[in-house]
């Protein structure tokens, strides 16, 4: 958690319980609590606007319906082939000789 081992999260709490003393410590941790809640709080109605605009920029643009077909040909992919797809000429290359003809010797 933000890079911070066993022994330095030890010295934060000693750090912590000395500045604040044993009867204030509930007190100021509940109020670091709902502090955080707050600031989650937040960051979820932001996050969900940003989402909200974006999806609608999406709409306006065209690019929901990209996003889509790029994803649905990304799966087609991934899937394995047919046997149909299996069974298709092989490809040739651009120095294959035409079918029916001998190589060049």
């Amino acid at each position: 958690m933000f890079g911070i081992g066993g022994a330095e999260m030890l010295v934060i709490m000693l750090v912590v319980l000395l500045v604040f003393g044993p009867k204030e410590l509930p007190g100021a941790m509940r109020t670091a609590g709902s502090a955080l809640r707050a600031i989650n709080r937040m960051r979820s109605d932001m996050q969900r606007q940003f989402e909200s605009v974006l999806r609608k920029v999406e709409k306006e643009t065209g690019a929901d319906e990209k996003r889509k077909n790029i994803a649905d040909a990304t799966r087609d992919l991934q899937k394995p082939p047919t046997v149909a797809q299996k069974k298709q000429a092989p490809v040739r290359r651009a120095d294959d000789p035409p079918s029916g003809e001998e190589p060049s010797r």
